[in-house]
């Protein structure tokens, strides 16, 4: 079966101009065998069989590893603009001898070029959500039917509708391997929107700092599953927040399965990430009363002016801290540190 899909399938667009409403629903309904569960053939799901029973997450992120759908939905993609004017961008070249010899000192050497555009695309972090709808013993051995799907409610009147459906048809694609991966007759008569759309909303919370054990322990009190590396680095990440001056809040959100947790300098200085799916921290520069009430998707899709993104790269430490440095000192988003298309 296909891995990943290039075009939305006809009978998808059939299925959804059959539809009534605007709603739609990226989901499969599988049949999974109790031989297929101990073959390991749907460990891309989670599934497992103990007690004579199916075992699985409710809701859960797909491991980036499984696909580059998967991977974008992590950790978010970067696409080079051929269909963009090249811009010149001057590039950092090291440290050279002045006249050839070190002795006489070093001069810094840059270098300008002309190069095509990058736009960067934001992490979804979709999760899919499954549901036991029925369990059936054949030949000895248990059936069970089971409905995944995208916890996320397409507008078929968007006008990134089309973008929207194919990214998620390839995340349940890769998750599934389901010729039929989108079921849109049955989940958009059955689903609740409502319920979708609580997934968008982000809880905060906001509070002054303690002691450092008291709030790491009130902070990892936020996840429901709390490993050693989570635990090693929420202390790294408190750490670092409480060495920039001056002493910030602490942040702590909540959307669904995903948790954020970050800190706050000034009215308009936040900073925060998802420690569980996410590859980079956000430097939000906007009135956090304001920036609080929007759904995370809208959070992450806010004007490049409004945000910088820091990637966990060599130095982002370093980053983070003349980042919120400059903005303290001030009070204007530092234009060379704002993320460019380059």
């Amino acid at each position: 079966m296909r891995k990943n899909l290039n075009k939305i399938p006809e009978q998808v667009v059939a299925a959804i101009a059959a539809i009534s409403g605007n709603e739609v629903v990226v989901a499969t309904v599988l049949k999974v065998s109790q031989a297929d569960l101990l073959r390991g053939r749907h460990r891309n799901l989670g599934l497992g069989f103990e007690n004579d029973a199916l075992v699985f997450e409710p809701n859960f992120i797909p491991n980036p590893a499984i696909g580059r759908y998967a991977k974008a939905n992590t950790a978010g993609k970067t696409i080079i603009r051929k269909d963009l004017p090249k811009v010149h961008k001057t590039i950092y070249m090291g440290e050279r001898p002045i006249f050839g010899e070190y002795s006489k000192g070093t001069f810094s050497l840059y270098q300008t070029r002309l190069i095509y555009q990058k736009q960067f695309k934001h992490p979804r972090h979709l999760a899919v959500a499954i549901e036991l709808l029925d369990t059936a013993e054949e030949s000895g051995e248990k059936l069970f039917t089971i409905t995944v799907s995208v916890d996320e409610v397409l507008d078929k009147t968007a006008a990134d509708f089309e973008e929207r459906l194919l990214f998620n048809l390839n995340v349940l694609q890769e998750a599934t391997y389901s010729a039929d991966v989108f079921n849109a007759s049955v989940f958009a008569a059955n689903a609740t929107v409502a319920d979708y759309l609580k997934t968008l909303n982000v809880a905060w919370e906001i509070f002054p700092p303690g002691e450092r054990d008291r709030d790491l322990e009130r902070i990892l009190g936020k996840y429901s599953k709390v490993t050693e590396e989570l635990k090693r680095q929420i202390r790294e990440r408190y750490d670092l927040l409480f060495s920039i001056k001056p002493t910030p809040e602490i942040i702590l959100g909540a959307s669904g399965i995903r948790k954020y947790f970050g800190a706050r300098f000034a009215p308009d200085l936040a900073v925060f990430e998802n420690l569980e799916y996410g590859n980079a921290l956000y430097v939000m520069y906007e009135n956090w009363a304001e920036l609080s009430k929007l759904s995370r998707t809208e959070v992450l899709n806010r004007p490049e002016k409004d945000y910088t993104r820091i990637e966990h790269k060599r130095g982002w430490e370093n980053r983070l801290k003349q980042v919120v440095a400059s903005k303290l000192g001030d009070n204007e988003t530092p234009q060379e540190l704002m993320p460019v298309a380059a």
